[in-house]
């Protein structure tokens, strides 16, 4: 996965005012697993974007392709 989508995925996180525990309570993917997403670009499922993009109230769009 790119590092960038681990950038969109932080930025909407911290505009939502969570951290990345609190992300992780509510996803039920481990805060380590957040961390190496966010930082490294580690890749992941759609099971686990849908999650993500859900709890952040954002686009699976605009967090893969930057598009708003």
């Amino acid at each position: 996965m790119d590092k960038e989508v681990g950038n969109r995925i932080q930025q909407a996180r911290i505009r939502k005012g969570m951290s990345r525990g609190q992300l992780a309570d509510k996803s039920g993917i481990s805060s380590k697993f957040i961390f190496q997403i966010e930082k490294q670009g580690l890749g992941f499922s759609v099971d686990t974007l849908m999650k993500i993009t859900q709890i952040l109230d954002t686009s699976y769009e605009y967090l893969l392709d930057g598009q708003e």
